[in-house]
């Protein structure tokens, strides 16, 4: 009995009918943890050029599961926004985001300078954001444009992978970066919708409070569960680019192989052949005779 209380918080019998709020932390948390899982098995038999990426992508989801336990959690005792938990969950995971693009096209000789930029438009947004949020909501608007700032310089330096992924040999490659770079660029614009629903902001007059929270977790659910299964689908894709890329190797060491087990036989026929002939010359009567070099006299005669 005692262990049933202790996972209790974890259940959704804990959750309070009505509380659609904590109906969808729970949803957001379960489909980052099944992603978790999921990602962290496919790095053991995914092809060798995509393991960081796998790798990187269950760190995101294994990283924003951890924080939503805890939020939604924060959220059915207190019936507050999780605003730390949240900022400091972005702090984390959206570096990150940022370094998947830059694993995708860095073959390419996507600059790492370009990596650091988005890095830091990143952090340039998520800080001016928490500050109009968490420190001064009078002034929330002012700090959104700031923030602003620094989720166009993530985005532009992003899109300049788009010129890179081109020289991609594979299509569905091509194709799925730029998918990629469409998602983030339509589902970010959640973030902000939800910021100008604060008190005092543009949108505080159109929604309820809860409605930042509900915003939110969509906005997370779109850009790390949805975005994973994107990123998974791009390079998991079952186009003759990819089959070629994964099995090639595969299918031209067994042609080898099966070249190799032709020449035995050939090898084998031809000297089974000449065994037969050599057979048939004793049995006419006839000896084979190495050959020597003659002496000098008997080249003279």
């Amino acid at each position: 009995m005692e262990t049933i209380n202790d996972l209790a918080p974890f259940l959704p019998s804990h959750l309070q009918q009505g509380d659609y709020v904590a109906l969808t932390f729970f949803v957001t948390t379960v489909a980052m943890a099944s992603g978790a899982i999921f990602f962290f098995f496919q790095f053991f038999i995914a092809p060798k050029r995509w393991k960081n990426s796998i790798l990187l992508m269950a760190m995101i989801l294994t990283v924003a599961s951890l924080n939503y336990f805890y939020m939604r959690d924060y959220w059915v005792e207190t019936q507050i926004s999780p605003t730390e938990f949240r900022y400091f969950d972005w702090l984390l995971t959206v570096p990150l985001i940022c370094a998947e693009f830059y694993l995708l096209v860095r073959a390419f000789g996507f600059p790492r300078k370009r990596l650091w930029i988005m890095v830091f438009g990143s952090i340039w947004m998520l800080f001016f954001g928490y500050l109009g949020e968490a420190i001064d909501r009078e002034n929330s608007l002012i700090y959104g444009l700031i923030s602003t700032a620094g989720a166009i310089l993530t985005i532009f330096q992003m899109g300049l992978g788009i010129e890179f992924a081109s020289f991609q040999p594979l299509r569905s490659l091509r194709r799925g970066y730029i998918t990629l770079f469409l998602f983030v660029l339509i589902f970010w614009n959640i973030y902000p919708i939800g910021y100008m629903t604060i008190p005092g902001n543009l949108l505080s007059n159109a929604f309820s409070p809860s409605t930042l929270d509900i915003m939110y977790n969509l906005g997370d659910i779109m850009n790390k569960v949805v975005f994973s299964i994107v990123l998974f689908m791009m390079i998991i894709h079952p186009s003759p680019d990819y089959q070629e890329e994964v099995y090639g190797e595969y299918k031209r060491e067994l042609e080898a192989y099966k070249r190799s087990l032709k020449e035995k036989a050939e090898a084998a026929r031809q000297a089974k052949a000449h065994a037969g002939a050599k057979s048939q010359e004793e049995a006419n009567g006839y000896e084979v005779q190495p050959y020597e070099n003659p002496t000098p006299e008997e080249e003279y005669i």
